[in-house]
This record gives structure tokens, sequence and C-alpha cells, in this order.
């Protein structure tokens, strides 16, 4: 899980990743695969249906290692879900059961009077919700659904991140939690809670629609969500 200075000094990550000196890079992956239908009356139950989440990505700072959910992943790390389905969604932001819980954990972290931060961003902007991080259309065999993505939800600010690109990431500063501890981050935890999340909302209600262009539609069917993360100190 470590690297020494002499290796990272040669990754390419080193000029790739100008934001940092050293840099944590992993992608979240969240899927889902609901039956696909045309209007959400009918929407059938598959018993068979799950979600996962997957992590991918290699950890190469030289003082410290990050877990989550009390695994590192260095591979993959994945997580099984109950089904859910997208009329839960017509008039609502998101799925408020069955969330994703993604509990970073720090370890082994003396970084001195670095500054340590959670750069989060998408190769997909989001349609017109600044809060859903959204599946690439483009992709027709792994992405059938309309108007459904997924919202993640950071416990220490109590806000749902912003969908950025990489060249603006959306920044959560982890700065406070070495204050007053030596420089360290020893057994300090950031939580997140990702959320199947769509465009429904109360006073505007969505409805699917096959075959429409409209931005304004949610329809079930299968999303792979990706989400990339940075654990970066200077």
């Amino acid at each position: 899980m470590k690297t020494k200075n002499s290796n990272l000094i040669n990754s390419e990550l080193m000029t790739y990743h100008s934001r940092a000196k050293y840099v944590l890079l992993f992608m979240m992956l969240i899927g889902w695969t609901i039956g696909c239908v045309t209007t959400f009356p009918v929407q059938a139950a598959d018993p068979n249906t799950n979600r996962t989440i997957n992590f991918r990505g290699m950890l190469l700072p030289p003082t410290c290692v990050l877990s989550v959910n009390g695994s590192s992943f260095a591979d993959t790390y994945s997580d099984e879900f109950a089904p859910v389905y997208a009329n839960e969604l017509r008039n609502s932001k998101y799925i408020a059961r069955y969330p994703v819980e993604l509990n970073f954990m720090f370890s082994d972290c003396d970084l001195g009077e670095s500054k340590p931060a959670f750069y989060i961003w998408s190769n997909v902007p989001a349609i017109t919700d600044p809060e859903l991080f959204m599946p690439d259309d483009s992709n027709v065999i792994n992405n059938s659904t309309k108007g459904v993505g997924v919202r993640l939800f950071d416990e220490g600010t109590s806000k749902f991140v912003e969908v950025r690109n990489e060249t603006d990431p959306y920044r959560v500063d982890l700065s406070d939690s070495v204050k007053g501890n030596g420089g360290k981050l020893e057994g300090t935890m950031r939580r997140f809670r990702a959320y199947v999340g769509g465009l429904g909302d109360t006073n505007n209600p969505v409805t699917c629609k096959t075959g429409s262009n409209s931005i304004n539609v949610l329809c079930g069917g299968v999303a792979d969500v990706k989400i990339h993360f940075e654990f970066v100190y200077q």
C-alpha cells in the first residue's frame, strides 16, 4: 500500500495530476439493473436484480493508507444492494432507502504541514441538475435508463456533491481533520452516502416516454454511473 518517493517521482501520474504532490486516484462505479418497461405503473419486480458498487485504483502516497468500509481497494471493492424502481423517482429527487454508505478511513497519515483534500469529478456532465451524476448515454450496451443517476451526500458538510469535470473538480477540504492532531489523519473517517437519484420533483413529476428526446423523462433500465475520487495532499 506504500510507495517510495523515488518510485513516485517516476510515475506518469505525477505529471498528469498537477493538483497535488501525492495522489490517490480511484473510480467509483455504481450500477443497477431494473426491468425496462414503457410506463411506470407496470414496472416488474425482478428478484435477481441488484446494484453493485466497485472501486478500482492504486495508492501512491508513501505515508498514508486509505480504506473504504474497512477494506483496501488496490484492485476492486464491491457491495450489492437491494433493487429499486424507477417509479419511486417520479416525484422525488432520490430514493432515501438503501443508500450506499462509503466510509473512508485514514491510517498512518503523517502529513506535516500538507493540506489534505478529496477531489470528486465525473466524465459525464450533469443534465439539468448539478447534483445528479449521470451514466454515459453513449454506451448503449451498459446504459439504457433515462433521467436516472446517483446523488452523493457528504455527511461532513451535510450537502450533496456537485457534478463537475476533472479540470474543475468538487473539492472536499480535510484540513480541519489534522488541526490539533500533530498533522496526522490517523483514525479519521469521512462518510459519504450514495443514493439512486433522478429528475423527478413534487412540482414537476416525470414520466417514461419511449423514444422521447426530452430531458424531462425518467425510465428504468440498466445504468453504470462512474464517479472519480482523488485523495491528495500538498
